[in-house]
């Protein structure tokens, strides 16, 4: 009955634009200066590496492993998988190998996500760029979504072009 925290996805217009640096340093902020206990969730699942930005190397466990665990998946099981990086700040890795990727469904994606908004108090999202069904699961539970961009001409284009199909995609569910 508790509320469910806060859930502010970065996603970039074009990749190499810094959304996992921006995502990760933001993470590290509120958990380090806020006190806010916070998750990062690597959902790049291809090229996903939040977990070098914050850890130095690979995560033990990852969102691949969490969400093919159905009925099991419990608090105790999410806050096990997580990789601690700081006391206040825990990572949710991408894959290590992006073969890992199948078997993860938006269904498994939202349950794991949700769990971890009842466990903690803000949720950020590092996506990817590809609109998938599992970026678009996340990004509908979303409370903010940045869209992170140079001041180039394609990047603008691209968000626009991002603006309008997470709107479309919105209104269809």
């Amino acid at each position: 009955t508790a509320p469910l925290a806060p859930v502010l996805a970065f996603i970039g217009s074009k990749g190499g634009n810094g959304c996992t640096q921006l995502a990760s340093n933001l993470a590290w902020l509120l958990a380090t200066e806020f006190g806010r206990d916070t998750v990062l969730a690597d959902l790049d699942l291809l090229w996903g590496d939040a977990s070098f930005y914050l850890g130095g190397g690979q995560a033990r466990h990852s969102l691949d492993q969490l969400a093919q665990q159905g009925p099991r998946l419990d608090n105790q099981l999410l806050q096990s998988s997580l990789h601690p990086v700081h006391a206040r700040l825990h990572l949710l890795a991408a894959p290590s190998s992006p073969a890992l990727v199948r078997g993860i469904t938006p269904t498994a994606l939202a349950r794991v996500l949700t769990l971890a908004r009842q466990r903690h108090q803000v949720l950020v999202l590092d996506l990817p760029r590809q609109l998938d069904e599992l970026t678009l699961q996340a990004l509908q539970l979303a409370d903010k979504v940045f869209i992170v961009m140079r001041h180039r001409v394609p990047d603008v284009r691209n968000a626009q072009r991002l603006m309008q199909i997470g709107r479309a995609s919105c209104r269809e569910r």
